[in-house]
């Protein structure tokens, strides 16, 4: 929703990689937003666990925010629920999946701050990956987690429509 996501040869790898890539707009708000992203990124990248996407690289480059990822060839569950539901056993195999993502994130520290079906992607299997950690934020005991004002309005949890404190909780919520 936030960005155009294009497919390249990753040479170094011999594989497919994805590129996202998102142009920044000058306000202030941004800027503070991107800086602190930008301080982030260090621990995303270290982040490694069988149902998240992995990040290879990540940066600004004139005003263009971009992830370099794999490619994931299955799609979003948001394009599989186009077809029709899921089974139960699917249903039950994907959550427990998502679950342990977010369980894993938030024993980081990490809160995902967007998640919905369109940043689960699905490889060939069927196997899930959270993805998209454009929103995602570090909490400590020294610092909350903020609401930017951005997000899935669909999935958003209370909080964030009356912009308060986000926490896993949210994550949570919108997972449900």
């Amino acid at each position: 929703g936030q960005g155009i996501v294009w497919s390249a040869e990753d040479f170094q790898r011999n594989d497919i990689v994805a590129i996202k890539f998102n142009e920044i707009a000058g306000s202030e708000e941004q800027q503070a937003d991107d800086e602190m992203f930008a301080r982030q990124l260090g621990k995303l990248l270290t982040v490694h666990h069988p149902n998240i996407l992995p990040i290879y690289d990540c940066g600004l480059e004139n005003n263009v925010r971009y992830l370099v990822s794999p490619y994931i060839t299955g799609g979003s569950i948001y394009e599989r629920l186009k077809k029709g539901p899921l089974s139960l056993d699917d249903s039950l195999r994907l959550s427990v999946e998502i679950a342990s993502a977010l369980d894993h994130l938030h024993g980081l520290g990490i809160i995902h701050r967007d998640i919905t079906s369109s940043n689960v992607l699905l490889n060939s299997k069927g196997h899930a990956y959270l993805a998209d950690f454009g929103l995602a934020r570090i909490i400590s005991n020294t610092t909350l987690p903020m609401h930017t004002g951005r997000g899935t309005a669909l999935y958003s949890p209370p909080e964030q429509h009356k912009r308060l404190e986000i926490t896993r909780k949210s994550d949570i919520y919108s997972f449900g």
